[in-house]
């Protein structure tokens, strides 16, 4: 294989290795990407790409393993990320409950009240027939709209779902 600095090589070696670290190069987290692999691999946080092709063109053992560890590592990461993200949806909800529950306040309820009455109303005149074809297209917006919207008011009101409980529990030991 030639490994020439400046060709794209080095990223198939990477890709092979540290497919998620590879998938980072191609998108917007690209410079960190090559700032993980510059400070992992070649323990110079200011290396360039073309110091990684380099190093990657005569790539050892050592390399390719440090290239493994630092895809686990990514990956570990971005699920911490991914579980403190969903956390503070989590902990906005119950912020928004404990709100509503010290301040009395009923516009929850009526919103909620209202999002299911225009929800399955929306459902009743599209099953009956009700809706002209012109409006079709809008009704199915509007649906849509409704829907996503009404789900995200019962999880408000009663919680996600039962997984969603028990990885909370683990999460909390």
């Amino acid at each position: 294989m030639d490994m020439k600095p400046g060709t794209a090589n080095w990223k198939g070696v990477v890709a092979s290795v540290a497919p998620t670290v590879a998938g980072m190069l191609g998108g917007p987290l690209g410079s960190v990407a090559v700032n993980l692999l510059a400070e992992k691999l070649l323990d110079d946080p200011h290396a360039s790409k073309d110091d990684i092709a380099t190093a990657l063109s005569s790539a050892r053992v050592e390399d390719l393993n440090k290239l493994k560890l630092l895809e686990k590592d990514v990956r570990i990461q971005l699920k911490e990320l991914g579980i403190r993200e969903h956390r503070l949806f989590n902990d906005d909800r119950a912020d928004a409950r404990a709100r509503q529950l010290a301040s009395k306040d009923a516009m929850p309820d009526i919103l909620a009240v209202l999002l299911t009455l225009g929800f399955f109303g929306v459902i009743a005149i599209m099953v009956n027939g009700q809706v002209v074809s012109s409006s079709e297209a809008l009704m199915q917006v509007m649906l849509g709209s409704l829907s996503t919207a009404w789900v995200g008011s019962m999880q408000y009101f009663f919680g996600t779902t039962q997984s969603s409980r028990d990885k909370n529990k683990w999460l909390s030991r």
